[in-house]
């Protein structure tokens, strides 16, 4: 029978591909020089080439801050193409000032075809509305763009303008009641905005009829937006008042008070507002406004239609209210609002409800949602509850099959218990499952609080294999492992590394050299752990944490000095004792982050044990290396030809360029010219060119490589000229 180990060997196989089948092997150490030249070294700058524009991040296009109204266009255009994705009839939408819009105008007059990606900012009003029909219009003679173009613009006419109100009307008449709401609803609005006097007679003859209470609440919709339109304080008032009274209204349907609520939501703000929506929270009804599977906004209309953060304060501070009905409102809002207020207050103020389902009424999964959520936050506070939240259990029904065999063990959203159902007759079975475990193990690795070791191991053997890494992982930096562990693992991996590399090297299976060139992967490319997934349902082996544990060190990317320590001691051990263990374990912590593994790596380099992927992480880091460890870096020139070559591009200081080209050491010279030509360093073209006659043919390549890559006219010459000569050479003319 396989055992978990198996899922581990698949796992730990990719890891292996990652790091030494792509990468040169401790073998390739002689042929470093070699090795340096045969990397790919960055282009030289295009001066045609425009860079693309940075990526703008998700704050350029908070709604809270547009851009200024002399900002750069691009930024405008972008910021409102932007915005332009959202409906005001089913979230907050903001407008331009008057001098950004009339910038944003300007450019639409000059590209027609951008209006369709603007129209959702564009105001109301005469004048937009004859901005727009006059490039309709043009449009429709010209026939220039596409017929969705014409459909969206003319769509905005229809519904913004009096230019169409003809086809506007007649779906408005079209309008019918069900019994939770008005079908055409949004052309009876749209008329009503538009033209008024066509719109007057239906909407009279909606309201009289008692007989369609949901048509009377659509009508009184338009009249309030009228009223308001004309300043009619009057009917404003009158309107108001009987939408307000709809809303309280227990009698009606959810559908007709929810279109009451939205009446008075999206009409705008006004005196007392705020105040009358609280007392709503009071009222066990509109906690959940649904009916035949329909839901409802209700309460959280307000919400959608307001900044996303002007409520939380208030919500938060409703949250802790002893009535257990307004604090089941708040805290069903604060719920909805968690994944665009980004804010820990509004997390903070929902974690009781992870240690006890029955502080909030759930309706839609939100607790969930928090734990999801905290895979972003670290509160220390969350760590209880996401405790309680891992270990949380439900019990379902599952079908099985007859046939059975023992101990199968069945899994839904996560973990389930296992079941003896050998030769059962029964086709289902109840089990136990653990909804909120992945997530509140991802969160918990957020925490990295020690609160979780214990927890965490407890539920280690109990999870599925593919997410026994997920699990070693939040204990890793929860500090759920002893330093002397740790290095364990590693010596547990390098150890197995090193097995499995003398394998594919006496197996012969395929030589770096030949792997580059045909797949072209860079040589330091190490998979993400996340790709390292083998899904198997094997009982745990508590020996494998080892390799689990090893999986996870190998690609972390900080780690504490103490572990650093403690493996270059291991390393210097083996340095003596096993030098191929030694190696691999170099390999290894190169992909950390350090001081301490920075001066591992000077130190191997000035004494000749610096392998490629060592060197080039230390060119990539030379500013850094410059500012925080330069007498390191100052001292690998005492060491052996290539440390004194490669050095001198760590420094990049010109007179060390000079010094070693004008000097008779040939490897020195080598490494230099390998290690220039990666950071683009500027030698002097002439200088190295005399190097292209060198008798020493990897320094006559060297020279050559460098002119290649640093490709100024002069060098090129220098190439192409070169190449001439052998070529005549080679025909004998």
């Amino acid at each position: 029978m396989k055992r978990f180990l198996f899922a581990v060997a698949l796992c730990f196989s990719l890891l292996l591909i990652g790091l030494f089948m792509f990468m040169p092997s401790a073998g390739a150490q002689d042929n470093v020089l070699a090795n340096l030249l045969n990397l790919p070294a960055p282009p030289p700058p295009n001066p045609f080439f425009q860079p693309a524009q940075a990526q703008r991040d998700e704050n350029f296009f908070d709604k809270k801050n547009p851009p200024k109204d002399d900002a750069p266009i691009d930024d405008l255009l972008a910021y409102w193409k932007y915005q332009n994705q959202f409906d005001p009839k089913y979230a907050y939408a903001i407008k331009p000032s008057d001098k950004s819009l009339e910038r944003l105008m300007n450019e639409i007059e000059k590209k027609p075809e951008s209006l369709s990606e603007m129209l959702g900012v564009l105001p109301d009003g005469k004048e937009t509305a004859e901005f727009v029909k006059r490039l309709y219009d043009d449009e429709v003679s010209k026939r220039d763009f596409d017929a969705s173009w014409r459909s969206e613009v003319k769509k905005w006419l229809t519904y913004h303008s009096s230019f169409f109100s003809d086809e506007l009307a007649q779906l408005a008449q079209q309008t019918a009641e069900t019994p939770e709401y008005v079908t055409n609803q949004d052309e009876v609005l749209a008329l009503a905005r538009v033209d008024w006097e066509r719109a007057r007679p239906l909407l009279e003859k909606m309201l009289g009829n008692s007989q369609q209470p949901v048509s009377q609440t659509l009508a009184r919709w338009a009249f309030y937006q009228h009223a308001l339109a004309v300043s009619d304080s009057i009917e404003v008032d009158r309107y108001r008042k009987e939408l307000q009274e709809t809303v309280e209204n227990k009698s009606f349907q959810p559908g007709n008070r929810d279109l009451a609520m939205d009446a008075l939501i999206e009409s705008g703000d006004y005196q007392g507002r705020d105040d009358w929506y609280y007392s709503l929270l009071e009222d066990e009804t509109l906690y959940e406004l649904k009916v035949n599977g329909q839901v409802y906004t209700g309460l959280t209309t307000i919400l959608n239609h307001s900044p996303s953060d002007k409520y939380v304060d208030k919500m938060i501070e409703l949250a802790r209210n002893s009535n257990p009905t307004i604090r089941n409102a708040a805290v069903r809002n604060l719920s909805a609002l968690i994944d665009t207020v980004k804010n820990p207050e509004l997390i903070k103020a929902l974690l009781p409800w992870l240690e006890n389902p029955k502080w909030a009424k759930e309706t839609g999964g939100e607790r969930g949602k928090i734990v999801a959520a905290l895979r972003n936050y670290a509160i220390p506070e969350s760590v209880p509850g996401l405790i309680v939240m891992l270990n949380e259990k439900e019990r379902v029904e599952v079908e099985v099959s007859p046939n059975a065999n023992a101990n199968v063990s069945v899994y839904t959203s996560n973990r389930a218990s296992t079941s003896s159902m050998a030769n059962l007759a029964m086709s289902k079975t109840q089990v136990d499952t653990y909804p909120y475990r992945s997530a509140a193990i991802m969160a918990l690795e957020k925490q990295r609080s020690s609160l979780a070791v214990a927890p965490l191991r407890q539920v280690l053997p109990l999870v599925e294999s593919w997410e026994r890494q997920n699990v070693v992982r939040a204990l890793l930096v929860s500090n759920g492992f002893t330093t002397a562990e740790e290095v364990e693992a590693l010596e547990e991996t390098a150890k197995a590394v090193n097995q499995q590399e003398q394998t594919i090297r006496n197996a012969n299976v395929i030589s770096n050299s030949t792997f580059y060139s045909n797949t072209g992967i860079s040589p330091t490319y190490v998979p993400r752990p996340e790709a390292n997934v083998a899904y198997n349902t094997e009982v745990y082996n508590p020996n494998d944490l080892r390799l689990i544990l090893g999986n996870q060190l190998v690609n972390v990317g900080e780690v504490g000095e103490e572990l650093v320590r403690a493996v270059i001691d291991r390393i210097n051990y083996h340095d003596k004792k096993n030098p191929q263990i030694a190696a691999v374990l170099r390999r290894i912590i190169q992909n950390w982050k350090g001081a301490a593994i920075n001066s591992l790596m000077l130190k191997d380099l000035k004494n000749g044990k610096a392998d490629l992927n060592a060197i080039v992480k230390l060119l990539s880091n030379r500013k850094e290396l410059r500012e925080k460890q330069n007498d390191e870096v100052r001292d690998v020139s005492g060491g052996s030809a290539t440390a004194l070559g490669i050095s001198s591009c760590l420094s990049e200081e010109t007179n060390e360029f000079d010094v070693i080209l004008g000097s008779d050491n040939l490897d020195a010279k080598i490494a230099m010219l390998g290690c220039a030509r990666l950071i683009r360093a500027a030698l002097p073209v002439q200088k190295v060119a005399e190097n292209l006659k060198s008798q020493n043919k990897l320094l006559a390549l060297a020279a050559e490589r460098y002119l290649e890559s640093e490709d100024s006219p002069e060098a090129r010459q220098i190439v192409l000229s070169l190449h001439a000569r052998m070529k005549s050479l080679i025909h004998g003319s």
